[in-house]
């Protein structure tokens, strides 16, 4: 199995990144109304996204699966400039449909030489040639599953007008990069303002910050529903809204004092220390 090949070749990750599931990849064909081959799902659940690196770099290929964060935008950008130049050059320089018109390229992989590296997908069968372009502009189609292309081409067998003869030299290496996956984001835990209040024994007089509100400011809470300790009946008033006032920080800086505050059962909040060089409890 070319697969088996590859994998002597180019090791893989322990925990590929973006392979997406068996659902996930049934998802995304529903979506765009193709069926992958068959190569590409079995590439993608054994490497992920990630670099095929030739003499530690010399060359990189990178492929990018579409469960990849940046595989919308990547794809976007692609398929606008095709289109583009196929309508302000015309069809010699580019000479294929551009996806979603099928059958049209549909890129999965660049290099570091501006090559790219395209499906010439279609949406009546699921056996896709690849199709790769120069950054000359030079197409060439192959018409080999995407494990047999790998195979081939970082063994040194594919011929094309854009790759030298001896394209690795006499003992290349080869080693697979996984793309890092980026830190987990540690949410705060969220509350309502009236909850944070509750929580606090009914009492005012702690800081606090909106969520996705801007990372400089800073609120003290003066009141609820004009109190700041004794219980607030969790239910809004006539007006449909429990009212708070608050002091508004811009870091350090006071803003505002007993600014009015509104939404306070509905939007998000979250506990936090005073801004530096400020202690008011």
């Amino acid at each position: 199995m070319s697969l088996e090949v590859l994998q002597k070749l180019f090791s893989p990750p322990s925990t590929p990144v973006d392979s997406g599931s068996k659902e996930d990849w049934q998802r995304t064909e529903k979506k765009l109304k193709v069926s992958f081959p068959e190569s590409y799902f079995e590439l993608a659940q054994c490497y992920g996204s990630g670099s095929f690196e030739v003499n530690e770099g010399g060359f990189s290929l990178y492929l990018t699966t579409p469960f990849s964060d940046r595989y919308g935008e990547y794809w976007e950008t692609i398929r606008h400039r095709l289109d583009g130049d196929k309508i302000g050059e015309g069809d010699e320089y580019v000479p294929y449909k551009v996806f979603p018109k099928a059958p049209g390229l549909l890129i999965w992989a660049d290099d570091l030489h501006s090559s790219e590296y395209y499906w010439l997908a279609s949406k009546k069968t699921k056996n896709w040639p690849i199709i790769a372009r120069s950054h000359d502009n030079e197409y060439v189609q192959y018409n080999l599953s995407l494990t047999d292309f790998l195979v081939q081409f970082f063994s040194g067998r594919l011929q094309s007008p854009f790759w030298p003869k001896r394209f690795f030299g006499d003992d290349p290496t080869f080693e697979f990069k996984p793309y890092k996956l980026p830190p987990p984001i540690e949410y705060p835990k969220l509350s309502t303002l009236y909850q944070l209040y509750a929580n606090n024994g009914n009492r005012a007089g702690f800081w606090y910050q909106r969520f996705n509100g801007h990372a400089n400011s800073f609120y003290f809470l003066r009141t609820i529903a004009g109190k700041d300790s004794a219980p607030v009946n969790e239910s809004p008033g006539e007006d449909g809204r429990h009212f708070g006032t608050a002091d508004i920080y811009a870091g350090n800086d006071l803003i505002e004092s007993d600014s009015p505050i509104y939404g306070v059962e509905v939007c998000q909040y979250f506990l936090v220390d005073p801004p530096k060089a400020l202690g008011k409890t």
